[in-house]
């Protein structure tokens, strides 16, 4: 969430002319692409996950 923030620094960036628009365009958008990953990210299901010491416990069987 430290991205978040930055979107109001991009505006007063380019209001200060220390970015032209094509960098504010980029800058915001990938800015709104991280916060999309990160909401992506917060709602992943952990029941989807492979779990470590199942694998640990299968690895250890197979080489006894």
């Amino acid at each position: 969430m430290n991205d978040i923030p930055l979107i109001p620094c991009l505006a007063f960036a380019y209001i200060f002319g220390l970015f032209d628009l094509v960098n504010s365009a980029v800058g915001l958008f990938l800015t709104l692409l991280d916060l999309c990953f990160m909401i992506f990210y917060l709602s992943y299901d952990e029941e989807l996950s492979i779990d470590a010491n199942s694998v640990y416990a299968l690895a250890e069987k197979r080489i006894n």
